[in-house]
């Protein structure tokens, strides 16, 4: 599957981070990979960043805070600026000596300029790839990430359901592909149906026929409120109940949605 993901693994997580610091300077793509890991914000409100945004030129100190309107949902928004944050747009404006109305992130031709989407695309693209071996990051990732690792650090839920806009915490556990509780324990979901002869989808990914006891609406509904993520395994033959029995030698929690 194609869906973007965020980085889940600690570990990985700092070997991406450092891509642009150590393996490859760059303080521009470092500083762009920090600011959307460390702000969840979408990467066309962070293209469109003026140095005047984030930076004092009066005290030529960086800002604790940004405040900027939204571009998908006109949302005002202030949005603290952590330390880690700082010190990589204070570096980077050290190294660049930026006018206040130059985008932050643009090429070295075109100050007055935002790098376009494609270009973000590539450059953290290019760090999860090289980093990592990861296909499925993206620029959205990072927002992603963002949100996954202030869950795993126990934020509240109605704080991250701001953050992202939701109107459900189950949106956001399926937003941030959370199928761990916050302590990272692993749960089963299961369910059973009936395949069927007929027409099926022709798309290219492996796809069934199937009819559930709850009707099509109801089991998409329950079984996307159980938080499941990537990927899923089909068997033939009832084996909910085996489930249950070696989901309770493990002692790891089960979710049937139907059967």
């Amino acid at each position: 599957m194609g869906t973007t993901q965020p980085i889940r693994d600690s570990r990985q997580l700092s070997q991406f981070i450092n891509y642009y610091a150590t393996t490859q300077p760059n303080q521009r793509n470092y500083t762009l990979i920090v600011i959307g890991l460390h702000t969840a914000l979408r990467i066309s409100d962070i293209l469109t960043l003026q140095w005047k945004n984030v930076f004092d030129f009066k005290t030529t100190k960086c800002r604790t805070h940004l405040q900027i309107i939204e571009h998908k949902t006109g949302k005002k928004s202030k949005i603290a600026l952590c330390p880690e944050s700082q010190k990589a747009l204070s570096d980077f404006y050290i190294m660049k000596e930026p006018n206040p109305e130059d985008y932050v992130f643009s090429a070295k031709s075109q100050q007055n300029k935002p790098l376009s989407r494609s270009q973000a695309y590539r450059i953290v693209r290019t760090a999860a790839e090289k980093s990592i071996h990861e296909e499925h990051i993206s620029c959205h990732s990072l927002r992603k990430t963002f949100g996954y690792h202030a869950w795993k650090q126990g934020v509240q839920p109605a704080l991250l359901m701001d953050i992202y806009n939701h109107s459900s915490y189950e949106i956001t556990k399926r937003y941030l592909g959370i199928t761990q509780d916050k302590d990272g324990h692993f749960k089963f979901v299961a369910a059973e149906g009936v395949n069927e002869d007929g027409p099926i989808f022709t798309f290219g990914d492996t796809n069934m026929r199937t009819r559930f006891s709850i009707g099509a609406r109801e089991f998409c509904n329950r079984w996307s409120e159980a938080g499941p993520t990537h990927h899923m395994a089909a068997a033939v033959g009832h084996h909910i109940d085996t489930i249950l029995k070696v989901a309770k030698i493990l002692d790891v929690p089960v979710e049937v949605v139907c059967r």
